[in-house]
């Protein structure tokens, strides 16, 4: 569950030697021009690396230091071994790091591209909605939540294409928090430290808390949706958009009404243009429904739960 993070590593003098092994392990310095003091920085592997007296800040995936890329999830047990490389290179407790950021997410496999979900993604409360890319995002101050094609990202990177996703659909669900008092909030928990991710009761209501993100989000349920045959066929098309909207204003009956009100109105100037109109509508009332659930929320509210399920 656990991919990019950010975070501090508060340093005291018992840290010296090991702080000097670190240092030597950095690529450059900047000088502050009024304090004089250094700050170093590199990359240690993927994570990005700045030290200076008062400690050290990182950032970066935790997934793809232990895997090599964040296609595979960090489950529990893999949690805890990306934490023990990520100290062992640093020559440091990270465990006792603060974490700032933590992104939770995990990739679905679908059977349609990801793009095809995205219409029927709604807003989510207290957070803007926005389309872009090749993702849908929802923002605030604190955090956001992202989906996003995993299969194209994976794509355009400099990484060679991941033989784990050939020929796949990945759609990709992020919960991303921002702020260490948020996290805490979030988890309900006084203190989150870089061990604190992969403590059994944690890692849970990280996956608890991961598919109550998707769960308040809104879903669009009024689009109609028909068999795929339908749209094949432009006349079957507008014949069910006409049906559709039959239906909207009431059904068959609905729409005699309509009629019989116009008629009584003295709308029609002949009988026959009356009786005809009427004939057309009631054809159009004999149209079989071609809709059907929507297959797109169907499979992706399964593959949530399915994922809680076998984390348990």
């Amino acid at each position: 569950m656990t991919d990019s993070i950010n975070g501090v590593l508060t340093l005291n003098h018992s840290n010296n030697q090991l702080i000097k092994t670190l240092l030597d392990q950095m690529q450059s310095s900047h000088s502050n021009h009024v304090t004089g003091k250094k700050t170093y920085s590199g990359y240690i592997e993927n994570m990005r690396i700045k030290v200076n007296e008062h400690g050290v800040r990182f950032e970066g995936s935790l997934a793809k230091l232990y895997h090599g890329n964040n296609i595979i999830s960090l489950d529990q047990r893999s949690t805890k071994l990306a934490i023990e490389k990520f100290s062992d290179l640093m020559h440091l407790p990270m465990h006792v790091a603060k974490i700032h950021r933590l992104d939770v997410a995990q990739n679905l496999s679908m059977d349609k591209p990801a793009v095809s979900y995205y219409p029927f993604l709604g807003e989510r409360k207290f957070m803007q909605r926005l389309e872009q890319g090749s993702g849908v995002y929802y923002r605030n101050t604190l955090g956001e939540r992202v989906f996003y094609d995993k299969t194209k990202e994976q794509a355009k990177s400099k990484d060679a294409v991941d033989p784990v996703i050939s020929g796949q659909h990945l759609l990709r669900f992020e919960v991303r928090d921002y702020g260490h008092k948020n996290i805490c909030k979030r988890y309900n928990v006084p203190e989150v430290n870089l061990g604190t991710l992969c403590e059994p009761s944690f890692y849970r209501g990280m996956v608890n808390g991961w598919a109550t993100e998707y769960d308040k989000i809104d879903k669009y349920q009024d689009l109609p949706i028909f068999d795929d045959d339908v749209y094949r066929k432009p006349s079957l098309f507008c014949a069910q958009v006409t049906f559709k909207g039959i239906q909207a204003l009431g059904g068959y009956n609905g729409i005699m009404t309509l009629i019989k009100q116009a008629r009584l109105r003295g709308v029609f100037k002949t009988l026959p243009q009356y009786l005809t109109l009427k004939r057309k509508v009631k054809r159009m009332g004999n149209t079989p429904d071609r809709s059907v659930d929507n297959p797109f929320l169907i499979e992706l509210n399964a593959k949530v739960r399915d994922f809680v399920l076998l984390s348990a």
